[in-house]
C-alpha cells in the first residue's frame, strides 16, 4: 500500500559528479530494478502529481510542463545508473535538466524554496514506486538498498548545486536588471545625443546650487548658451552633421567645466553652465570666455571633414538667492541683449534689462512672463527669431 499523496513534483537531474557504487560491479538485481525503473517513469510523474495537489502553490501551466520534463529525463537519468550505466553516461542523459533549472532561475518562475521541495516529492516518489516493484518482482532487500543510496547521493549533490546554479543565475539577473534601471535612469534625466544632462536635471542642480549658497552667501549662476549660426549649418550640411556639430560642442563645454560646474542641453542649440562658488572678484566672465573659447577652433564634420566655425551668444545671470527658474529666465533676458549687442559675446544681467530688451524688440508682453508663460519649456533661438 503506497504513502498518501504528499504536495507537488518535481524532479532531479544527476549532478555532476557522483560517487562510484560501492561494487565494482553492477549486481544483475539492480540492473533489472533499473530497466524496471524506466518503464514506470509514467507511475512516478503521477504519484508526483498528486503530492503536488495538496502544496497549495500553483504555477502556470508552461512552468508546470518544464517541471514535467525535469522528472522525466531525472528518472531516467537514475534508472540508467541503476541498470549499469557510468554516472557520467547517466548524467548525459540529464544535462537538458540544468537548462530548465538555468531558466526558472533566470526568468524567476519559481521560487527555489518551492524547487527544492519538489525535488524532495519526486525522490519520495521514486523511493515508493522502487519498494513496490522491488516487491512485485522479489527484488532482493540489498539492490532495493543500493536503488535508494543512488537517489540519496545523487539527491544530496543535486540540492547543493541547485542552490548554487540558483543563486549564479539571480545573481547574473539581478545584475542585469540593475543595469537596465540605470540605463533607464540616465535616459529619463540625460539628453540622448550629447549625454549631457537635460533640462530637468541641469535645473534641479541649479536648484541645489542655490540652497547650498544661502548659509554662505556664495554666487551660483547660469550661463545661457545659443549657438548663433547653427541653422545655417542644419540647413546647408544636413542634420546629420548638425548632430555631429552639436556632440562636438557638448564634448568642449563638457571638457572645461570644474567638479563643482555642470552643463546641459535644453533642446535644439542651446545649452546651459551652472556654476557655483563664483568668485565676487572674477565673477561670471571668465567661465564666458572659455566657452566662446573653446568654439573657436573649426570643426571637421564628416569623412571629407568639413571645417565649420561655430559661435555663441551667452546670457549669464548670477545671484545668491532665490529659485531656479528665476536665475534661467534672468540668464535668458541677457542672451536677448547678447543677439542685440551683434552676436558671439555674453552679456550679464543687470537691473532694468527686461524693460531695455522688451523696448528694442517692440514686445508687447514682458521677456520674463513671456518666458513665464512657456514654462516648462525654455524659449529657443527660433522662438526668439519668431
Amino acid at each position: 500500500m503506497r504513502n498518501p499523496p504528499n504536495q507537488q513534483p518535481v524532479f532531479v537531474q544527476m549532478p555532476h559528479r557522483l560517487e562510484a557504487d560501492p561494487d565494482e560491479e553492477t549486481p544483475a538485481e539492480l540492473r533489472a530494478l533499473g530497466q524496471r525503473l524506466r518503464g514506470q517513469i509514467p507511475v512516478v510523474l503521477t504519484r508526483t502529481i498528486e503530492r503536488n495537489n495538496t502544496s497549495g502553490l500553483q504555477l502556470g501551466p508552461e512552468v508546470e510542463e518544464r517541471f514535467r520534463r525535469i522528472g522525466e529525463i531525472s528518472t531516467e537519468a537514475v534508472a540508467s545508473w541503476m541498470a549499469g550505466a557510468s554516472p557520467d553516461e547517466a548524467i548525459s542523459v540529464g544535462q537538458e535538466v540544468w537548462a530548465i533549472f538555468g531558466q526558472l532561475a533566470a526568468q524567476r518562475a519559481a521560487p527555489l524554496a518551492e524547487v527544492t521541495k519538489r525535488v524532495w516529492r519526486w525522490r519520495d516518489a521514486t523511493h515508493e514506486v522502487l519498494a513496490e516493484t522491488a516487491t512485485a518482482h522479489s527484488i532482493g532487500a540489498q539492490a532495493l538498498e543500493r536503488a535508494r543510496w543512488m537517489i540519496e547521493t545523487s539527491l544530496r549533490l543535486t540540492l547543493v548545486q541547485l542552490c548554487d546554479y540558483f543563486d549564479a543565475e539571480r545573481g547574473r539577473t539581478d545584475q542585469e536588471l540593475k543595469r537596465r534601471q540605470d540605463e533607464l535612469t540616465f535616459m529619463a534625466t540625460h539628453d540622448t545625443l550629447t549625454g549631457l544632462p537635460n533640462r530637468a536635471l541641469i535645473l534641479d542642480r541649479l536648484q541645489q546650487m542655490l540652497l547650498r549658497a544661502r548659509p554662505t552667501k556664495a554666487a551660483v549662476a547660469a550661463l545661457f548658451i545659443d549657438l548663433d549660426n547653427f541653422k545655417a549649418i542644419n540647413d546647408t550640411l544636413g542634420h546629420i552633421a548638425g548632430d555631429e556639430v552639436l556632440q562636438v560642442v557638448a564634448a568642449r563645454f563638457d571638457g572645461l567645466m570644474r567638479d563643482l560646474d555642470a552643463v546641459g542641453r535644453l533642446g535644439g542649440d542651446e545649452f546651459i553652465v551652472v556654476a557655483s562658488d563664483i568668485s565676487r572678484l572674477a565673477g561670471t566672465e571668465p567661465v564666458a570666455e572659455r566657452l566662446l573659447d573653446a568654439l573657436r577652433k573649426p570643426i571637421a564634420l564628416g569623412e571629407q571633414e568639413t571645417a565649420v566655425t561655430v559661435t555663441a551668444s551667452i546670457g549669464i545671470a548670477a545671484a545668491d538667492h532665490g529659485s531656479a527658474a528665476e536665475l534661467v529666465r534672468d540668464a535668458d533676458i541677457a542672451l536677448y541683449q547678447a543677439k542685440l549687442d551683434g552676436r558671439n559675446t555674453y552679456v550679464v544681467f543687470e537691473a532694468g534689462m527686461a524693460e531695455a530688451v522688451q523696448s528694442k524688440l517692440g514686445l508687447d508682453v514682458g521677456v520674463g512672463r513671456a518666458m513665464t508663460s512657456r514654462s516648462p519649456r525654455l524659449s529657443t533661438s527660433r522662438d526668439r527669431a519668431a
